[in-house]
């Protein structure tokens, strides 16, 4: 998901409302991954923007698993790994839900 909010930057909004629904989505779309960094107490911005600047492949992510993010492990980069080797995907039930929240969150904001 977070990789797929890349695109996000790539869309050119028609107005204000179409803008704010992009930005309601991207941060939709990179939420999960600030709170699993948040739960293990980890800098999920750090995290993010590691794996949006350092890697093109669509497939790495941070092993929430095996360690805490120091200043060593990330630059030794031994906590990125490739998600589907290790066994690690987004559920379709997982994806859903925050695409259903972010809608609903937009639709909200709207109505005011």
């Amino acid at each position: 998901m977070l990789y797929a909010s890349r695109i996000l930057d790539f869309v050119d909004p028609d107005n204000f409302d179409e803008k704010i629904g992009i930005n309601i989505l991207k941060e939709a779309l990179r939420k999960p991954i600030e709170l699993m960094a948040k739960n293990g107490e980890q800098n999920g911005k750090l995290i993010i923007d590691t794996l949006l600047e350092k890697y093109n492949d669509n497939v790495t992510g941070y092993n929430f698993k095996t360690s805490t993010l120091s200043l060593r492990s990330l630059l030794t980069l031994d906590k990125f790994v490739n998600m589907f080797e290790d066994g690690v995907i987004d559920s379709f039930k997982v994806v859903k839900t925050v695409l259903e929240d972010a809608c609903a969150i937009g639709k909200n904001r709207h109505a005011k």
